[in-house]
């Protein structure tokens, strides 16, 4: 799956650079909103995904997986022909 990524990224122009690095975020946020409110707050404390207290986990791993792709996207790299 990185192999993959890492060949993805390599292809890429710096401005396709700059629209995965924003896109990607964004439909992962969109993504981790329901898995944090329904998954994770939903049983107990109702639909919350900013209720950190409990959904403190899913942001993390939100965040961590961003930035591993946001690294990779900007890695500086030679072209591959």
């Amino acid at each position: 799956m990185i192999k993959k990524l890492e060949q993805l990224i390599v292809k890429l122009n710096p401005n396709q650079k700059m629209i995965f690095a924003i896109v990607i975020p964004i439909a992962l946020f969109v993504l981790t909103m329901p898995i944090a409110g329904n998954l994770v707050a939903g049983w107990y404390y109702g639909y919350n995904p900013f209720n950190f207290n409990v959904t403190w986990w899913v942001w993390l791993l939100y965040v961590c997986i961003v930035g591993f792709i946001e690294y990779k996207v900007f890695e500086d790299k030679p072209k591959a022909n």
